[in-house]
């Protein structure tokens, strides 16, 4: 299985234990890396399923399941003029040096649709090559950024001084779902693994 690298650290260390617990004979093994060459190594056969988020740019003889939506938080440096609020607007992200991952991230795309800033052909400022880096820049008072609510249950601020808030009006998220070559013999599998990753999520504690 495919994993994209701003999903998989977080989610599976959780659900994959109690994935083996009530299936013991699945075996899944894992690949992480970016979007666009899990969705290559799916369609040249190198790989049977991915968990990536959704959209992405091809669905071409492609199955997709949804699994849940996995909502964005602001995190700030602490001190951060915004950091003594309840909420920050996402107009007011516009302002501000937003810290993002490097091109080929899906997360880099969506958290700039989220802050309505898409229509930029470039973005000042420096560059993640990961979220553990992303997490740290912002620590050291870099500047901003938005964080999946799938990184921050799955502990990446632990050691850090950042605030995290949500933004005002309806909360930007992204959707994280599986994808499969269409006519693949393995359907019902694969149709049962993505209902059972939803429930496992559902179920899951929150820190």
């Amino acid at each position: 299985m495919g994993v994209i690298a701003t999903v998989g650290p977080f989610l599976l260390p959780d659900v994959l234990p109690r994935l083996r617990r009530a299936y013991p004979a699945l075996r899944l093994y894992l690949v992480e890396d970016l979007t666009a060459r899990l969705v290559e190594g799916l369609r040249a056969g190198k790989l049977d399923i991915v968990l990536l988020a959704l959209p992405f740019e091809d669905y071409r003889n492609l199955e997709t399941r949804a699994l849940f939506q996995d909502p964005f938080k602001v995190a700030l440096p602490n001190g951060h003029p915004h950091a003594a609020g309840r909420a920050v607007d996402i107009e007011q992200l516009r302002a501000e040096e937003l810290l993002l991952l490097k091109e080929g991230h899906c997360l880099r795309d969506q958290a700039l649709a989220a802050c309505r800033l898409g229509d930029r052909r470039r973005v000042e400022g420096v560059e993640a090559t990961s979220l553990h880096t992303l997490v740290q820049m912002v620590d050291n008072g870099l500047g901003i950024t938005l964080l999946p609510q799938l990184a921050i249950d799955g502990g990446i601020l632990k050691g850090t001084a950042i605030r995290i808030l949500p933004t005002t009006g309806q909360t930007p998220s992204r959707e994280i779902g599986l994808v499969w070559r269409r006519g693949t013999g393995r359907q019902r599998e694969f149709e049962l693994l993505a209902s059972v990753l939803t429930q496992l999520v559902e179920e899951r504690p929150r820190p």
